[in-house]
């Protein structure tokens, strides 16, 4: 169905028919479409063939009819249907995978169909009465004797085999990971294990196994993927912050064109060696009042920093900017008047988590503008979503970096009873930890090799 859904309502025109759906659906109005071929002498004419078959086939069909060898032309997923083109009988896919619109994954194997989904996954989800979802994990559907999908059952002996299907990609991933395939390709076989699984066990995984599986898998698959906006967003922050540093150095003044002399002093007061707690205005404010102020202080940084990438990236690069001069002036002052044995053992704890994590929300803000100023062939609409899957995964686990660095610096770094020393080794320690986790993790397991 390629027109639009007002066009579709207005004329009560469904090209689709009797299929369920329209284009971009997971149901077979979405996919189902009429396969001709006129072929004398070769294909029977007046004849029907209703084995199943897959537009990626094409491929090595022709390769076949055209007679060509070797594994330089390999197609992926494809088989050779020209048996089946001169036999009826003759069938060769047994199975096929296909995905909506939004990435929606369905599995068809013999008659039976099913939807690791609750929904059409496509725009069928704007009609009334089309678009609710079903009360189960997923959808399974006989399309022989339910060819418009109507009847969901919820339980059933072809689930069974299913499940031996997906064992089966479950060895496939196995043996993806041992011969280094490409990462697309293990990507794409962990994320139908992942589906697959929700599916035939529903939620056993648990939200403490969600939780997990994003931290050791998904946030660090969204930096590696998207290390190219973390270098922009890097640069964007921290040559700012060095140049006002060396600034402050050079002029003691510059502090004074970056913030208000009341704000100087301030911080001068949060620093001063002879006070118990660090970093607070107020000496008498607890260790939790602080912590719930650095949550609610950095989240709305963070945030700033992600949502003004909507503006084509402007309001991200801005927040950075902005960011790295004035934590730069901060720092670069506080060394000038010789707060440095107060001031570095107090950041250097929480600041791996904290610096980091703003540098990832600017990158994730940046991955949003970019989107609206090179959609590519997508509009910017669709555009602009696809980026989003990423870019609101990074916000997430920023977030989180966030909720740690507040605890670290309400509860640790503002400490006058701990030694340099031991801050130092510490927040070394955590430094080294943040760029293994975040880079070198993901860069071993998701390098394109």
């Amino acid at each position: 169905m390629a027109g639009a859904i007002g066009s579709v309502k207005k004329y009560n025109h469904d090209p689709s028919k009797p299929w369920r759906g329209m284009k971009a659906d997971i149901w077979e109005g979405g996919h189902r479409v009429p396969f001709i071929i006129s072929w004398p002498n070769k294909i029977k004419s007046n004849s029907i063939n209703n084995q199943l078959i897959c537009l990626t086939d094409i491929f090595s069909t022709i390769k076949s009819i055209l007679n060509i060898h070797g594994d330089k032309i390999s197609p992926e997923d494809s088989f050779d249907m020209t048996s089946t083109l001169y036999e009826a009988n003759n069938s060769i896919r047994t199975s096929i995978i296909h995905h909506s619109i939004n990435g929606t994954f369905a599995i068809r194997k013999g008659d039976w169909k099913l939807i690791l989904g609750k929904d059409s996954g496509g725009f069928s989800r704007n009609i009334k009465n089309e678009g609710i979802p079903v009360d189960t994990e997923g959808q399974l559907y006989n399309l022989k004797n339910d060819a418009v999908e109507n009847i969901n059952p919820k339980e059933s002996d072809i689930i069974d085999n299913f499940a031996a299907d997906y064992r089966k990609i479950c060895q496939h991933l196995a043996i993806a990971k041992s011969r280094n395939y490409s990462a697309n390709r293990i990507n794409y076989l962990n994320n139908l294990v992942e589906q697959g699984y929700q599916v035939l066990y529903g939620n056993s995984i648990g939200r403490k196994s969600a939780l997990l599986n994003f931290l050791f898998s998904d946030f660090q698959k969204c930096l590696h993927h998207n290390k190219h906006f973390i270098w922009v967003a890097f640069s964007l922050f921290a040559i700012p912050l060095v140049l006002s540093i060396l600034l402050c150095q050079i002029n003691e003044e510059f502090i004074y064109s970056v913030m208000a002399p009341e704000q100087v002093r301030s911080f001068e007061s949060m620093y001063e060696p002879s006070i118990d707690k660090f970093g607070r205005e107020r000496q008498s404010d607890t260790d939790l009042f602080m912590f719930g102020y650095y949550i609610k202080n950095n989240i709305g940084i963070a945030f700033t920093m992600f949502a003004t990438g909507i503006f084509f990236c402007l309001g991200s690069i801005f927040t950075l900017i902005f960011n790295g001069l004035y934590i730069g002036a901060v720092a670069g002052h506080l060394t000038a008047i010789g707060y440095t044995d107060t001031f570095f053992p107090f950041v250097v704890g929480h600041g791996s988590f904290e610096l980091t994590a703003l540098v990832f929300a600017g990158a994730a803000g940046l991955k949003i503008g970019f989107a609206l100023i090179s959609p590519g062939r997508k509009t910017r609409l669709n555009s602009l979503k696809d980026a989003a899957i990423d870019a609101i995964k990074i916000v997430y686990g920023a977030g989180l970096m966030l909720l740690v660095a507040a605890f670290i610096e309400a509860f640790w770094s503002s400490s006058s009873n701990l030694g340099n020393e031991v801050k130092y080794t510490v927040g070394a320690f955590l430094w080294l930890f943040v760029f293994y986790y975040c880079f070198e993790i993901g860069k071993r397991k998701y390098a394109t090799r």
